[in-house]
């Protein structure tokens, strides 16, 4: 990625990388009402094409 970024944009750009297994996920506070959001929103959009009222 640091090579990439330097083609791309002319200076190398700084990566790291951390392995996650499942069924771990990457989760930072920041982003946690928006994970849970769309978790809900996929429950709802299951439960409509399940026919099943609505979560």
């Amino acid at each position: 990625m640091t090579k990439a970024g330097e083609v791309v944009c002319g200076v190398p750009i700084r990566t790291e990388a951390k392995l996650i297994r499942y069924p771990s996920r990457y989760m930072e506070d920041r982003g946690i009402d928006m994970w849970n959001r769309v978790m809900r929103l996929g429950r709802m959009l299951q439960a409509h094409f399940e026919g099943k009222a609505t979560v």
